[in-house]
This record gives C-alpha cells, structure tokens and sequence, in this order.
C-alpha cells in the first residue's frame, strides 16, 4: 500500500501542484465585486510512506499586487529527518506587457530514503528498471537531495477569446459555473477557446546514495509549449477539450553532458451528462497521451549490461505511475523511451452537499463535493511503434472524492491494479 495523505489542503496545493492553469479570476455571485488580496496559511501534519510522519506550514496569497497572480510557500520537516522547502508564484503579468506572464518556481527536498527506478538493483543486473516489463522490485532506495528551479512565461495568443479577454473570469454560484464569456461550442482556435505560447527553461537536479552505488541526474533546458483550452470552466470542465504540444530539449550544457530531447501530445474532452434530481451535474472525461525520445540510444556491452544515453533522467521523460497517469503504480514505476496513456473518468456533484456545514473557525467553504468512478491503461516502450504501444498495457481502476474551495479542486483517489493498490491526495484534476 502507498499513501501519500495530508489533513491539509495546504500541503497539497503547494507540495504537488507544479502548473498554473492560465491566467483565471474565480468570484461566487455573493461576493463577486470583491478585490482584496485573500491571504491563507496554516500549519499541517501527514504521514507517507515516503515521508512518514511530518509537520509543517503553508501559505498562499491571491491578488497581492495584480488580481490574477498568486504567491506560495511551504516548508515541512518529517520523523525520518527529510525536508522540503517549496516557494513561487502563478501568473504575474511581465511589466511592460499585456499578453505575457511569469510562473516562477524553486524547491529543494532532502529524502533520508526514496525509491528510484534506476539501475543498480543487483537482484536485477540484466533487467531494464522502469520498463514495461520490469519486475515492480526493480528499484534501489537510498538517501537523496533533489532540487528543481523553472521560469515559466505564458503568452497569451491574441486569437479566439484571448483577443479581447486576456485574463479568465468566471462566475460561480455554489461551485457551478453561472457567468462567462468563455464560449460552449467551437472547436476552432481562431475563433474559440484561448491559446497560449509557453516558454520554459528548467534545471533539476538528483543525488542519490543506496547500497551499491551513488547516481547524480541532471537535466537543465528548454521546454516550448503549444496549447488550446476551449472548455467552459478550466478548474472544473464540463464541455469542450483541452490540447497541448511539449517539446523540451537539454543541450547538454551547464553541468550537463547528456542532451536529449523529448516530446509529449496530450488531449483532453469532457462531455456534460446533464442535471438530475439526484446530481448538480455529471461528466464524462477522457484523457489521451502519447510520447517519444527521438534522441534516445540503447546499447549492450560485453558484458550484457543495458547503457542507455541521450535520455531524460527517469522522472522526467516518458513515465507513468503517481499523482495523474496510471495512478494505481508508484511514481515513474514505468519509463523508457516512449509511452501511451489512456484515461477516463465520470465525475457526478451531488445536489445534497453535508460538507457545506463544516465552514466555521476560519476554514473556508465548500461549496461542492464530487464522486469519481476511473479507469487507466497504457504503457511504456523502448522504441516509437504505435502498434507495439498498445500491446501488453497495464490497467487500473478506482474512485475518488473531490471537494471544490476557495477556486481550488482538492481530491482523494483510491487506485487499484495488480501490483497493489494507492492513496493519492493533491490539488486540481488528473485531467
């Protein structure tokens, strides 16, 4: 069993969401004139396998110095001595411009043991960790210090509903969309939906120390994004789809000597089943993703032992397994070359709402809470052939519950496969 539960919203919001959604204003109909800067904080506790028991604190500010953007931070520290320190921002519109933001990031956390699925697991000397067919045993743990930065701008393209509105403002009554401009139909950029440029350079870095070895992986480049948002609601879809193009490259620079590149497609629909007496609403989601390594170069030696240069370090290429993809599976427990991920989801917002009465002593309100059915399949492949892709995929299954407060989307998922089963907690949907 994995669990990765936390008693604060807190935690989750600024230990794993690592994207801004685009630039979004969110009022409820009973306050949507308001404009002061909405300061939240709170100390948290949680227990991971990872992690195991830890104490820390968070806090979010929106709308400090412009409406759109937000600031963040937490720090926390466990029972097996591992720390993490994470602070940035969403959305501050660059001085000077109208149509470009910035999403700085920074965060360092030292793991006193973490799992990785890397080589060097000698129970595994001939075997591939992290591919498709890997034993799920195939992974060393040890201690490890990972530090990450990113500079992200989005610019937002003067076509479609961005021409005019560059900023999203929507209008909820309890949770539920009941005012926009954003359109319902038309899929075409031109006219429809917003689109944005977004424009990333990245460092990260792992050191990790186990039984029979110490690795250091790191990676520092340049992601260029393509993407398309025509669905109602971007917090919380109901219609229209989502598309995006990454393309990331590491030059092999800047302590670097191992350049790669890799590419991602992704698309996203939702289908709204309506309203019932029983249900506020209902939706069907759909997520499909596909990715490649062109630059990717497996060797065997002499001695039989699989070397693999111009890759991405195993967290950050094609993967699967964790918060959003293949759920039911440890975090990057697949990734190779290229992979396939398939996902659908059919969320349901009840018309009774018991947790709307637990707003007292400052917690904010919930305005809804939702019932997810999912099911997940894909797979990982050491070479780009779609029809190799789809065969032997792995699977899984599970339901969650979702609570909508404050503009965000916090959620619970119970995942289950063959391998054994999970407890994810984390902020916004997987898709």
């Amino acid at each position: 069993m994995r669990t990765a539960l936390g008693v604060s919203v807190f935690l989750i919001l600024l230990g794993g969401a690592n994207t801004s959604p685009g630039q979004v204003i969110v009022r409820d109909v009973e306050d949507s004139a308001a404009t002061e800067p909405s300061v939240l904080w709170a100390p948290y506790a949680f227990y991971s396998e990872t992690f195991d028991l830890s104490v820390g604190i968070g806090g979010i500010i929106s709308g400090l110095w412009q409406e759109q953007m937000t600031i963040y931070g937490t720090a926390f520290h466990t029972k097996n001595d591992s720390t993490r320190v994470w602070m940035g921002a969403y959305d501050i519109r660059v001085p000077g411009t109208d149509r470009l933001f910035l999403s700085p990031e920074i965060f360092y956390t030292h793991y006193s043991e973490v799992r990785a699925y890397i080589s060097g697991n000698p129970a595994f000397p001939f075997q591939q960790s992290g591919s498709n067919d890997s034993h799920p045993e195939n992974f060393v743990t040890g201690e490890a210090d990972n530090t990450n930065a990113r500079l992200l701008f989005r610019y937002v393209l003067p076509i479609g509903l961005g021409k005019k509105q560059i900023v999203n403002r929507y209008i909820t009554d309890g949770g539920i969309l009941k005012e926009t401009k954003q359109e319902k139909h038309g899929w075409n950029p031109i006219k429809h939906g917003r689109s944005y440029f977004i424009f990333e350079p990245f460092y990260a870095d792992q050191r990790i120390e186990f039984d029979t070895g110490e690795r250091t992986l790191r990676s520092n480049g340049l992601r260029l994004e393509l993407r398309h948002d025509n669905t109602d609601f971007t917090l919380n879809p109901t219609r229209g789809s989502k598309q995006q193009f990454v393309i990331s490259r590491d030059f092999g620079s800047f302590k670097s000597d191992n350049p790669w590149t890799h590419w991602e497609f992704d698309y996203r629909k939702y289908i709204s089943l309506g309203e019932t007496l029983f249900a506020r609403q209902q939706v069907l989601a759909f997520n499909f993703v596909v990715s490649d390594t062109p630059t990717w170069k497996t060797t065997t030696t002499e001695d039989e032992a699989i070397l693999i240069q111009n890759r991405p370090p195993y967290y950050d290429g094609s993967s699967l397994g964790g918060w959003d993809r293949m759920r039911a599976y440890p975090d990057n427990r697949f990734n190779d070359r290229s992979a396939v991920y398939y996902g659908i989801e059919y969320r349901m917002i009840p018309q009774w709402n018991p947790l709307s009465d637990l707003s007292f002593a400052g917690i904010p309100r919930i305005d809804w809470w939702q019932w997810v059915l999912f099911a997940e399949a894909g797979r990982v492949a050491g070479d780009f052939d779609l029809s190799n892709l789809h065969n032997d995929l792995h699977t899984d299954v599970g339901f969650g519950l979702r609570v909508y407060s404050e503009g965000i989307v916090a959620r619970l998922d119970f995942a289950f496969a063959s391998e054994g089963w999970a407890v994810l907690a984390m902020v916004g949907h997987p898709f």
